[in-house]
């Protein structure tokens, strides 16, 4: 049954950031257009750094870790996820460009440029968290 709760801690720690991504575009365009960018934007990143809280309270619990390695292990890992899919996806458009140019019409697709990590809210409540877990994991 140990295996179930890893499985199920493994899943949830990819399925979160695509969640959040999509809430938060679907909570913009429907609920938070009338509302100031500022406040919009502070609503966000504070939900996000509940939201990890929340789950690392849950990855500590089911695992038995302590609450300070489990902080340290869900920031990071989010973080890495977050980043890996912001690359992901500058790399998709530099092959779908390529293609387009070797195989298609000959017209670029994407401007190919050098890779650079889009700032949202949802980014910098993942870095907060992030840097957080880190000073709490090397001062305990």
């Amino acid at each position: 049954m140990n295996w179930l709760s890893g499985f199920f801690v493994v899943l949830i720690l990819f399925v979160i950031p695509i969640t959040l991504a999509k809430t938060a575009d679907t909570l913009h365009q429907r609920l938070f257009r009338k509302w100031p960018d500022k406040v919009v934007f502070l609503l966000l990143v504070i939900t996000t750094i509940l939201f990890e809280a929340l789950l690392t309270w849950t990855v500590a619990w089911q695992t038995e870790m302590s609450y300070g390695d489990s902080h340290f292990t869900v920031s990071f890992l989010l973080l890495i996820l977050v980043w890996f899919m912001e690359f992901n996806r500058e790399m998709e458009n530099r092959e779908a460009t390529s293609q387009n140019v070797g195989f298609g019409s000959g017209e670029k697709t994407y401007e190919i440029e050098a890779f650079s990590f889009r700032v949202t809210p949802i980014s910098i409540g993942m870095g907060l968290y992030f840097a957080a877990g880190l000073i709490f994991f090397l001062l305990l």
